[in-house]
């Protein structure tokens, strides 16, 4: 995977808009690149039994995300998720469910 050196400003502002209009709920999504730069942000809705502490990928939007990505030609950058309630590291769950070695995980 091309290393990426920074996230455009864009695209932070898009994932913290996201997180402030669900702001007692965990927010989650994918992050594409290409030549090495993040080019795209695909948000996920989070299907967990308790969004409040917990983040789940639907599936179904996971697939069409990674499906337009291979469409543009991108990769897997990074997948996001916030911590309402929590501090900005992952958690030991999260550590856990870690599934995508070559992806960040933000």
């Amino acid at each position: 995977m091309p290393k990426v050196e920074q996230l455009p400003r864009w695209l932070v502002t898009e994932i913290m808009h996201v997180a402030q209009c669900s702001p007692a709920s965990e927010v989650c999504g994918l992050l594409g690149e290409k030549d090495g730069a993040a080019v795209s942000h695909y948000k996920i809705e989070n299907v967990a039994e308790t969004p409040e502490n917990r983040f789940k990928l639907d599936e179904s939007e996971q697939i069409a995300a990674a499906k337009k990505m291979r469409e543009r030609g991108e990769n897997l950058f990074a997948i996001y998720h916030s911590h309402p309630t929590a501090p900005a590291t992952p958690s030991d769950r999260d550590y856990s469910e870690m599934g995508y070695e070559q992806a960040l995980y933000l």
